[in-house]
């Protein structure tokens, strides 16, 4: 939670977060709401499991991303989510860089190595049948382009900009407005203009 506070420059909102183990339906491993994670209880069984931990910190990243914020391009709003899980998986791992690379590794080879038949990758695609996890993960992975040829520091001063700025508006955030962030937190580099474009 320190972490999140960091890269996102938002204290969370409420004075704790409870984590619970729950009886939660087969496919349901994790929920949760504004103060409240739920761990499938079969989980949390076995704290020392990666998934386990993997589910803690997706259920942390969206105490932020989901009860804070709302883009309105839902893909966006949940490629923010999981680029912030690999970056805090990555730092609670033994090798950060290592648990980063693989992270971004498997979903390259997801989006860009084909299907069946020599099939194209997805990025780039203006095939309309792409499914959501697969939005999810390009939206993700155009942030970690960003963010390796920028650097962390644009990056963080971007999510710096967006929870400061969109944090509780009750109106959704476009990714109009999302470019004119990542602009302003390049600090007006002209080269960075329109370099936030995630469909």
């Amino acid at each position: 939670m320190k972490r999140m506070t960091e890269l996102t420059n938002t204290e969370y909102p409420l004075p704790r977060l409870t984590i619970v183990s729950s009886p939660l339906g087969a496919g349901n491993d994790a929920m949760g709401g504004l103060g409240l994670v739920q761990i499938r209880d079969s989980w949390m069984e076995y704290p020392k499991f990666v998934y386990t931990h993997n589910l803690l910190v997706g259920q942390i990243v969206q105490q932020w991303t989901t009860n804070l914020l709302s883009i309105c391009n839902r893909c966006t709003q949940k490629g923010i989510s999981l680029f912030l899980e690999w970056i805090l998986a990555s730092e609670l791992s033994e090798n950060e860089n290592e648990e980063f690379g693989r992270r971004v590794d498997e979903t390259r080879r997801r989006l860009f190595g084909g299907g069946e038949g020599g099939e194209a990758g997805i990025v780039g695609s203006t095939n309309p049948t792409i499914n959501q996890q697969q939005c999810i993960e390009r939206s993700a992975f155009s942030l970690h382009t960003l963010d390796s040829t920028f650097g962390r520091e644009i990056i963080t001063k971007f999510l710096n900009l967006l929870f400061s700025k969109y944090s509780w508006v009750f109106k959704c955030t476009t990714n109009s407005e999302l470019s004119k962030l990542f602009f302003e937190a390049s600090g007006g580099n002209k080269q960075m203009r329109g370099q936030f474009i995630i469909n």
